[in-house]
């Protein structure tokens, strides 16, 4: 008995320390029941937290509702996209096929444009051919008959033309442009002549005789040409100056062919070109027309001017509108007016050009094997 009574005390002593904390735990408990404060802060409550999901999920709502409805919107723009798109695809196709069509079209009327053109000044070329332009008259020379006039000048200054027994100048006329005031040149006199043999014969007795004279003042006549067939013409300026002063014949027949005579031979040549072509394989000395200020900076092709920049004889400067070119034995470029270091290779060749080339100014002149051998 005494030995058993320490045992449970001890016991005892156990179930007070595991009661005490299980008696603090039941008054918490009663104490959250009671909705007391612990003097802690606590948590949201269950209601809150679904009254907070609640608004969270409206707000949702609104949101996709209102995403939606944008995407709707781009879905409908997106539709009129695509059908606009398939009506340019549309009428880019459409507007190829007219084009193709169209440029067939354009390039049968350049054709037709080009044939008409070609036609009216064939035939304006053949009203023209019995006409003549006499420049040099002063104004009011002719009076108020200048048929009249004409004949009877014609036929005194120009006796040796064999003139028909029916020559006759049909029409007379000023040039139809302002008067000019005292001391210009005087406008050109145009006349038609009924008869086309009296009018070769009058220029034919001007090539033969020379210009004549009106009161000591040279007149000049010329055919009537159209502004076409003049400026044709007139590229061969150049040439016809370097076939004079090589003795070789030569005739320009209408509108712009020229023929040359050479060794009993003839030929025949479409532009100037072909006949500096024809001339270079005979080494003879090229002559270009006027420049009108273009530059050289390097000596190029036979014939050829080259690009825009400096003079290549050494002194750094530039050609002039006025200075005449010449070709050096060394190849470089020189003014014919004051050779440099080149003095003897520039100076025979600018006077070689100045003796046959009748004073073209400026001119790029190229030198043939026989000067450069001297």
């Amino acid at each position: 008995m005494g030995k058993d009574r320490p045992h449970r005390g001890a016991q005892q002593t156990k179930i007070d320390q595991f009661a005490a904390p299980n008696a603090a735990t039941r008054s918490e408990s009663n104490q959250l029941k009671d909705g007391g404060d612990l003097g802690e802060p606590q948590g949201p409550t269950g209601a809150q937290i679904l009254e907070a999901i609640e608004k969270l999920s409206a707000k949702m709502q609104t949101k996709i509702g209102e995403v939606t409805q944008e995407v709707n919107l781009l879905r409908n723009d997106l539709k009129k996209v695509s059908e606009r798109t398939i009506s340019t695809e549309q009428d880019v196709t459409r507007l190829k096929e007219e084009v193709a069509s169209l440029k067939t079209t354009i390039s049968d009327l350049v054709d037709r444009t080009t044939r008409q053109e070609t036609r009216a000044e064939d035939a304006e070329g053949r009203a023209r051919r019995c006409n003549l332009r006499f420049v040099g008259f002063p104004e009011g020379t002719e009076g108020t008959r200048p048929e009249i006039f004409l004949e009877t000048w014609i036929k005194e200054k120009l006796p040796t033309a064999v003139l028909s027994p029916f020559f006759v100048i049909e029409r007379a006329h000023r040039a139809l442009v302002r008067k000019p005031p005292v001391g210009a040149p005087p406008r050109t006199i145009i006349t038609k002549i009924l008869n086309y043999r009296d009018r070769d014969a009058i220029l034919q007795a001007v090539r033969l005789n020379g210009d004549p004279k009106h009161e000591n003042q040279v007149i000049r006549i010329f055919p009537d040409y159209t502004q076409q067939v003049q400026q044709l013409r007139q590229s061969f300026l150049a040439v016809k100056q370097k076939l004079r002063a090589m003795k070789i014949k030569y005739m320009l027949l209408y509108p712009a062919n020229l023929k040359v005579i050479y060794n009993e031979k003839t030929f025949f040549f479409e532009t100037p070109e072909e006949v500096w072509d024809w001339l270079e394989i005979r080494g003879s000395d090229r002559i270009l027309p006027p420049t009108q200020g273009r530059r050289w900076n390097r000596p190029r092709r036979r014939g050829r001017p080259g690009p825009a920049g400096t003079r290549a004889d050494g002194n750094g400067g530039t050609f002039e509108p006025t200075d005449r070119v010449v070709v050096c034995r060394d190849g470089t470029l020189g003014v014919a007016e004051r050779p440099t270091e080149h003095r003897e290779a520039c100076a025979l060749v600018a006077a070689a050009t100045t003796n046959g080339s009748g004073g073209l100014s400026p001119m790029l002149v190229e030198e043939t094997p026989e000067q450069n051998a001297t």
